[in-house]
Formats: C-alpha cells, sequence, structure tokens
C-alpha cells in the first residue's frame, strides 16, 4: 500500500496540482524562456515544482545566498540566467553573470522577459531586446524622438511582450496637460523547449491613443482582449479619474471620476512673510493665493484626518459587517425622520450612521437597502432617499396625516407614486377622508404595482359616510402578492383569485361589503400557502348555514397555523367542517355570536371545541377559564411543560354578548369535550360552581392551579380541594378518588383570607384562611404534598400564620402578602357550603 501510495504522488496530475497552488501563491516556477507547464516533461515538472518549493522555503526563513559555482557548459543546473549559448565560454568561477547596456546609451528603463531576454528603454527613446546568454542586440526599436517606456507586459501564450511609449504634447501640470500614447509589441518565435530561436524577435506597431490631464500609470489589463486603462489626477476636483480603452482598435475610450481622493505629499518650508498690497486688483490677486493656500492645506489636514480615523476599529470592520450594524441601527431607531415644530427635522438613524465620519458616509450612501423606508412628510427627503435607494424595492407608509388634498402637497406625492409605483415591495395606506382615500385609490390605479409583496390598507371605519373604499384594481396585477391587510376596504375577490397563490397572511377586518361563506371559501382554495387568517366583523349575517347543501368540496389548507374569526357559532361550524388547517396550528381563535335563542347551543360549543382539539396534533397542556372566554394550550414538546399563560392561546374561544352565567356554564361544556388527561395547568379567572370545579378535580397529571376570585368569600374551590378527605388522619381518602391527585404548584390571586365561612362540617364560622390551613393539612395528610403556595394581592395573612403554612407547604411566596389588622375584617359570615351570606 505505501508503494503504491508513493507511486501515486509522483504522478503528473499530482505535481501539476501543487504548480498550480503555487503560482495561486504568486511563487514563479523555474522555468526556460516561454515554456508552458503542458510544454514539460513529468521529470521536468517534478524538478521545476520541488526547486520552486525549496525557494518558497528559503525565502520564508533566510535571505538570499549565491548559487553553487563549479564548471558546467551550455547549461547551468542551479539557474536558467546563467546558461551560456551553443560553444560559448563557461563560466566556473562566478555565481552572477554581467549584462551589457546598449553601446552609447543610458539605460532609462530595463525588465526581464525571461531568463533569456530583456527589454529596456533608453534616454533617447529607443527601445532594445537584449539577449542574455549571447550578450549581444536582437532587435531594436527607435521612434526618433524622445519617448518615455511606460508599462511592459509578457504574454507566455502568445510569446509576445505588449509595451507603452509616451510623450508629453502640453507641458503643464494641470488638468490641460496633454500626452499621446503609443502600444507596441515585440513577437518571438521561440519553440516550446526553452530554446532561442535562430530569427531575431519583431517590433509591430498596435494602437495610438491621446490622454488629457495628469497620467498617474497605465496598466495593460487584457492584450488579448485589446483592455486597457489609465489612472488620470483630477486638478479641479484633486481625485484619481479612470481611463478606460474597451478595444483600442476602436477610437472610443471611457472617462469616470472615481471621488477617490489624492493624498498629497509635502515637505516642510517655512512661511514668508509679505507685505500687504496697496492697490485694490493686487489685494484681490493676494486673497484669492491665499484662500487657494487655505484650501490646499485644508485638504491635507482631511486626508491626514480620515488616515488617523482608519485606526479606529469601527473603521476596519468589513463592509459587510458595517452595512448589517447600520440596519440594525435603523431597525432599532424606527424610520429615522421625524418632524419637530418651526419645521426642524429629527435625522436619528441617519445622522449616527452618515455624519459619523467620511468612511461611514461614503458606506451607508452606498448601501440602498438602508433608504428604502420613504418618508412621506417631507418632499426633499423623499425624493433624496429614492435616488439613495437606487434599484432596491422601496417601502412606503402613507398616512392622512402625510397626505394631504391642497394641490401643493398633493402633487409630489402624486409624481413620486406614479413614477416609483413599478419599484414598490411594501405599500401602507392609512387613510381619513373622502376626497383625500378618492384621490389616492385613483392615483394607485393608473399602473401596476408587479414586485408588490406587502399591501396594508386602512380607510376610515364610520358607516354613516357613503364613501367608496374600493380597492383599486391594478393593484393587485401581482403574483408576488404575500401579505394582504385591509382595514374598512373593498375589494372584488372574484376578479383576482388567480393573484393570491403565494399569498401568506390576510386580515379583512371591518369589511363594509359583507362576505359570504361561498365567497371565503372561493378565495381561500386559491390560497395554498396561506399561514395567517384574521376575519373580524365582516361576515354576512345569513352566509354560513350549516344546513345548506354543501357547494365547494372540501378545502385543504396545510400550512394556515393562525387563525382569527369572529361570527356565529353556525359559522364556525360550517368553517369547520369546510377548511382543513395545519395540524401544526398554534393559534385558533373564535369569537363566537350565540343566537338569542338556541336549545342546541351548548352541543355547539361543545362540538366546536371537540373538533379544535381533534384538528390539531399535540395534547392538551393547560387551560383557562375567563368570564367571557376559554383558552386552551398544546404542546407535542417532551418532557411538557406547563404553559406560560401570557403567552398566545393555541385555542381560544370567545362568546359575545352572553351572560357571566351562562359563559361559565357553556365553558365547562367546552371542558368536557377537550381530551384533557394530559392538562398540566389551569387558570380560572370567573366564578365556577362545584359542577364545573368537578371537571378538573381528578385530572391526573394537572400540576398547577392559578384561581382569581371573583366574590369576596368563594370557596368552590376549597370545597373542591379537599373532597373526600375532610378528616384530618386522611382515612377516607383510602376508600375515594383523590381530589387534584398530582396538584404542586398554587397561586391565589385576588383572595381577601379575612373573612369568614361556615363550615358544615366544623359546624361554625371560621375564616377561609383557616379554612385553607386546614384543608392542605388534611391534603399532607393524606399523601398530597403541595410543593408551593403563592399569593399575589392577597390581604388577611399575618407573620405566624406564614410559619404555620410553611409547616405543612414546602415552599410559601410571601413577595406579595398584604396583611390586614382584626379591626379592618368584615363583619359578614358565609356558609362554606351554601355560599349564603348571614349577619
Amino acid at each position: 500500500a505505501c508503494k503504491a501510495l508513493y507511486s501515486f504522488s509522483l504522478t503528473r496530475p499530482v505535481y501539476r496540482q501543487i504548480a498550480n497552488d503555487l503560482l495561486r501563491r504568486s511563487r514563479a516556477l523555474p522555468l526556460k524562456g516561454f515554456q508552458r507547464i503542458t510544454d514539460l516533461t513529468t521529470q521536468q515538472l517534478i524538478r521545476a515544482v520541488n526547486k520552486a518549493t525549496r525557494y518558497e522555503y528559503a525565502w520564508q526563513r533566510r535571505g538570499p545566498r549565491p548559487i553553487r559555482v563549479g564548471p558546467y557548459t551550455d547549461i547551468n543546473e542551479h539557474s536558467n540566467y546563467m546558461d551560456v549559448a551553443k560553444g560559448g565560454e563557461p563560466k566556473d568561477d562566478r555565481w552572477f553573470k554581467i549584462v551589457s547596456a546598449p553601446p552609447d546609451e543610458e539605460v532609462d528603463w530595463l525588465s526581464p522577459i525571461t531568463s533569456s531576454y530583456t527589454l529596456c528603454a533608453t534616454k533617447t527613446g529607443k527601445v532594445v531586446c537584449w539577449d542574455v546568454q549571447t550578450d549581444q542586440c536582437l532587435a531594436e526599436w527607435s521612434p526618433g524622438e524622445k519617448w518615455e517606456l511606460w508599462k511592459c507586459r509578457v504574454e507566455f501564450e502568445e510569446k509576445t511582450v505588449y509595451f507603452t511609449m509616451a510623450k508629453v504634447l502640453v507641458p503643464r501640470s494641470d488638468d490641460l496637460r496633454q500626452m499621446e500614447f503609443t502600444l507596441m509589441r515585440l513577437r518571438f518565435s521561440d519553440g516550446n523547449a526553452g530554446v532561442s530561436a535562430d530569427a531575431p524577435p519583431e517590433f509591430e506597431h498596435v494602437a495610438d491613443f491621446k490622454t488629457k490631464g495628469v497620467v498617474m500609470n497605465v496598466f495593460l489589463l487584457d492584450p488579448i482582449a485589446r483592455l486597457l486603462s489609465a489612472f488620470i489626477y483630477s486638478n479641479d476636483t484633486n481625485t484619481i479619474c479612470l481611463y478606460a480603452l474597451l478595444d483600442w482598435d476602436k477610437p472610443e475610450y471611457i472617462y469616470i471620476d472615481t471621488g477617490i481622493q489624492y493624498a498629497f505629499t509635502f515637505s516642510d518650508s517655512k512661511i514668508e512673510t509679505q507685505s500687504l498690497p496697496t492697490s485694490e486688483v493686487d489685494k484681490a490677486a493676494a486673497l484669492k493665493y491665499v484662500e487657494s493656500k487655505i484650501e490646499y492645506h485644508q485638504r491635507i489636514v482631511s486626508y491626514y484626518n480620515r488616515y488617523k480615523n482608519g485606526f479606529n476599529v469601527t473603521c476596519r470592520l468589513p463592509p459587510e459587517i458595517l452595512g448589517l450594524i447600520f440596519k440594525e441601527v435603523k431597525r432599532i431607531s424606527g424610520t429615522g425622520i421625524s418632524y419637530l415644530r418651526r419645521s426642524r427635522v429629527d435625522m436619528g438613524w441617519i445622522r449616527t450612521v452618515s455624519h459619523t465620519c467620511s468612511h461611514w458616509r461614503r458606506l451607508s450612501l452606498h448601501t440602498p437597502s438602508l433608504w428604502v423606508g420613504i418618508p412621506m412628510g417631507s418632499p426633499k427627503w423623499a425624493k433624496e432617499m429614492v435616488l439613495r435607494s437606487k434599484s432596491a424595492p422601496l417601502r412606503i407608509e402613507l398616512n392622512h396625516s402625510a397626505v394631504s388634498v391642497s394641490e401643493s402637497n398633493f402633487s409630489w406625492i402624486s409624481d413620486l407614486l406614479a413614477g416609483h409605483l413599478a419599484h414598490i415591495s411594501t405599500l401602507s395606506i392609512k387613510l381619513d377622508g373622502e376626497e383625500t382615500t378618492a384621490q389616492v385609490f385613483a392615483l394607485l390605479d393608473q399602473s401596476d404595482a408587479p414586485i408588490l409583496e406587502r399591501l396594508e390598507v386602512t380607510c376610515w371605519s364610520d358607516t354613516d359616510r357613503s364613501v367608496d373604499t374600493r380597492l383599486p384594481s391594478r393593484l393587485l396585477r401581482t403574483s408576488r402578492l404575500q401579505y394582504l391587510s385591509l382595514v374598512s376596504c373593498v375589494m372584488d375577490w372574484g376578479s383576482h383569485q388567480n393573484n393570491f397563490r403565494n399569498l401568506q397572511t390576510l386580515k379583512i377586518i371591518n369589511s363594509p361589503a359583507k362576505l359570504t361563506g361561498t365567497q371565503v371559501l372561493a378565495m381561500l382554495a386559491s390560497m395554498p400557502f396561506l399561514s395567517i387568517l384574521e376575519i373580524i366583523n365582516s361576515f354576512a349575517p345569513d352566509s354560513w348555514a350549516p344546513d345548506a347543501p354543501l357547494v365547494l368540496q372540501p378545502i385543504k389548507l396545510d400550512m394556515l397555523k393562525e387563525i382569527q374569526l369572529d361570527h356565529r357559532l353556525d359559522s364556525c361550524i360550517f368553517f369547520l367542517d369546510h377548511v382543513a388547517f395545519s395540524r401544526n396550528a398554534h393559534m385558533v381563535s373564535f369569537t363566537m355570536f350565540p343566537p338569542v335563542e338556541s336549545i342546541s347551543m351548548k352541543d355547539k360549543i361543545a362540538k366546536i371545541a371537540r373538533r379544535l382539539d381533534e384538528s390539531i396534533d399535540g395534547p392538551l397542556v393547560g387551560i383557562e377559564v375567563e368570564s367571557t372566554c376559554l383558552r386552551g394550550w398544546k404542546s407535542n414538546d417532551l418532557p411538557m411543560k406547563a404553559p406560560d399563560f401570557s403567552d398566545n392561546a393555541t385555542i381560544y374561544l370567545e362568546l359575545a354578548h352572553c351572560d357571566e352565567d351562562t359563559c361559565s356554564e357553556i365553558a365547562g361544556f367546552a371542558c368536557r369535550a377537550f381530551r384533557m388527561d394530559q392538562v398540566l395547568a389551569l387558570s380560572v379567572s370567573s366564578t365556577l360552581n362545584e359542577d364545573s370545579w368537578s371537571i378538573f378535580t381528578y385530572l391526573p397529571n394537572l400540576r398547577e392551579v392559578q384561581v382569581r376570585v371573583q366574590e369576596a368569600a368563594d370557596c368552590t374551590f376549597l370545597n373542591a380541594l379537599k373532597r373526600g378527605i375532610d378528616n384530618g388522619d386522611g382515612s377516607n381518602a383510602l376508600s375515594l378518588q383523590l381530589p387534584f391527585p398530582a396538584l404542586k404548584y398554587l397561586t391565589l390571586l385576588g383572595w381577601e383570607l379575612y373573612h369568614n365561612v361556615q363550615s358544615v362540617a366544623a359546624g361554625e364560622h371560621i375564616s377561609l384562611k383557616e379554612s385553607l390551613v386546614t384543608c392542605l393539612t388534611h391534603r399532607k395528610n393524606a399523601g398530597l404534598v403541595l410543593y408551593s403556595i403563592h399569593f399575589e394581592d392577597c390581604l388577611g395573612v399575618k407573620e405566624e400564620d406564614v410559619e404555620r403554612l410553611r409547616a405543612i407547604v414546602v415552599n410559601v411566596n410571601t413577595s406579595w402578602f398584604e396583611s390586614v389588622d382584626e379591626s379592618d375584617k368584615l363583619d359578614d359570615t358565609y356558609d362554606m357550603d351554601s355560599g349564603a351570606a348571614s349577619d
């Protein structure tokens, strides 16, 4: 195996890859002449790669050393530059080679081409190709006048050297300076073995071009593609400009002012003192001179200030990271522009990111996504931010405070929307006023919005006024819409169903034109990706009849996870019969209006609760019962945890226009429809009778209970808590099912524990506090130990009572206790079993 691996390591593909890696690290391969990697044999490639690797290793650890000397003929194995021509005298005592200069010429510029040739330019303007091995001139080009060689580039594939020569036509040091350039090439006819050809190289003219201004440098970017560029200094703006020939065979060029400031170099000098001129002309000239000097030195100071700021870590962050920080600053700060009194403007995040330093300002101005939120309160800033956003999708919020029917204020909004409606991705409209609504809707109906992804429209909800709030049809001619919210607004649903395929959120609130069941089902059938649905006060009264024949097949919306509807009981049942939503739904909210007279109302409530429980995956882990609503939490997380009652409930049922007693009774019917064997937490904020409490009394996993009393001396919960274990020794608990068998955490909210109640078992009047202590004592004796009891906003407990409770309960939270003196107690007494008051 080792021998095979060694043989593989000496193959050509391996060394070809190593050679490419060396070239990527700018490490040259010691090849001869115009040789390419493809011209080498495998052994030659291995020797070249090994030698280049040794050079790289040596460069990193030591300085240069002379090569080894010794006798050799023709080819030197240590350096290609030391080769001698055939028949030439070998130099066995030198580690260097002396190359002669053109006779009677002074060399102005010299560059090695290969190990065999050099190219040099002389002071007289000649360009000479010199043979290193034979130490003689091979070719010469003379323009006949003073030219300077500016740039040279070798194209090994073509065996050609390209170079540019330049001369000054108008010798000035400002923008009026003119220069002429000529582009030449030198062709070689050497073979692929790296041996010099017998035929000499030839000079050829390629192109001529002229420039205006002070040329700083010239770059032969790609001779194969005839691409050339140059940097030119602009004296007027003190910036570096880019000059480019995209094809030097065509008389066309591109000139761009990059805006990059040129860094001045200067030396310290003494300030000359001069007497003030006397004539007005001389004064003006002197003042202009001084002002120019001040401006000059201010640019120098500004440059070094920017250089100084470069040491700050905030200026060394990568532009991508700093751009993300700017976006986060904008998100935290809001829109960024607010209008104060007396036309003052608060710039907010804009001042932070664009008025700190020049680096931040350049970066912020070249980040279009920062400027897409267009403020509609100022024409100046709105137009400026549209320009800075470039082609990025815009976000526009148009409210009644920014829109006025006056021609002076509305005209610029009209121009902005008409010209950029095709570039808007988010549009929020909040209008109040008949004339304003009509004008804005007419404006939005003039052109399409093809990239619109989010649309929010809010009109006034005053039904006494007859205002046409029908949404413009052209605004919805887009298939990219993902969010649609309509408040007090009307639209033609039938003509736009094909445009809602990508819709993910739909909210319809207070629609003047009420929706029928057929409309809603047809509408939902065209929204396969819908995940949030909210329809409030927008249904027709009798449009969801459960006894009517089914017109449409049931609709399956696998991504619908959040539903919020309000209508009659029959409508909710009809919706559940026709719409199958995601089993991973995290909020289903029904606000139901029961009919005035309905014998089967309780059965319908139970049916809705049962359907919701069965349609959503996961067991019920928490229930909250309030006076008018019932909330339920479902979870698939293992191990399951009690829910936080401040979070949105998975199942939310609310009964409107019902008295408290009816709601409490109906809540009991709904709870009985649930599968509650896994319920971990219960919160009760309404008064339940003992029959309702019996629903929760024997739940096997109920660990946490919160009870907020609505009546001062409601003791039904305590009765349910100690049902069947009245004896302190717990003897009755052996033969009866224990109430709340898994209860470990109890929270009492708003209890007035100093009230007296009458206990049938005790035969006397005792306070709720004593009844609670007795109840917990009996539960402890029966083996039902409470881990924690928490009192919140409760009255009537003293320090000695806390000590008594700590002997029964593991942890007593006293942070919310409020003690009440005996003189402040009420004189009323209550019968603990019946709840009736007595004097």
